[in-house]
């Protein structure tokens, strides 16, 4: 089995992207106008076997900033699962599982790595201070099917 997906957008939030806007203008009469943040997300995942499963899951994320550049950065809204100053994250699983009857054991290893910054600049990407955040986890899976 082999899938793979890859999606670019724009103020994507409203779909769970990593993404937002900002105000590009504000005119003489108070009214704003706004500028979307743009960021692409692709993934793919390969298994292998029946009794015996290998799977490989990788992701990546990737913030390009907005269109237009920002009147300031505290008129930038993002995705509440998201942070301003995130720049880029990766992500990879390896897992393996067994058939045994009815049964199925199976492990999985994660490794997500996020990048992080702070001076954001005019187009609401972070450019200083840029540094890795990495977490692990480890999952174990036991299964029973009649």
């Amino acid at each position: 089995v082999v899938s793979a997906k890859t999606a670019y957008g724009q103020a994507g939030e409203h779909i769970n992207l990593m993404s937002g806007y900002g105000v590009s203008k504000i005119n003489p009469d108070g009214s704003w106008q706004y500028t979307p943040m743009q960021s692409s997300s692709t993934w793919a995942y390969v298994q292998y076997g029946n009794k015996y499963i290998g799977s490989v899951f990788g992701g990546y994320f990737k913030n390009f900033g907005t269109i237009d550049p920002l009147v300031d950065t505290e008129h930038m809204y993002v995705n509440p699962n998201c942070s301003p100053g995130l720049t880029q994250a990766w992500r990879i699983i390896p897992s393996f599982k067994v058939h045994l009857g009815n049964f199925l054991f199976g492990v999985e290893y994660h490794y997500t790595a996020a990048q992080y910054g702070t001076d954001i600049n005019i187009y609401g990407v972070a450019t200083q201070n840029l540094h890795w955040v990495g977490n692990h986890r480890v999952l174990a899976m036991f299964q029973y099917a009649w």
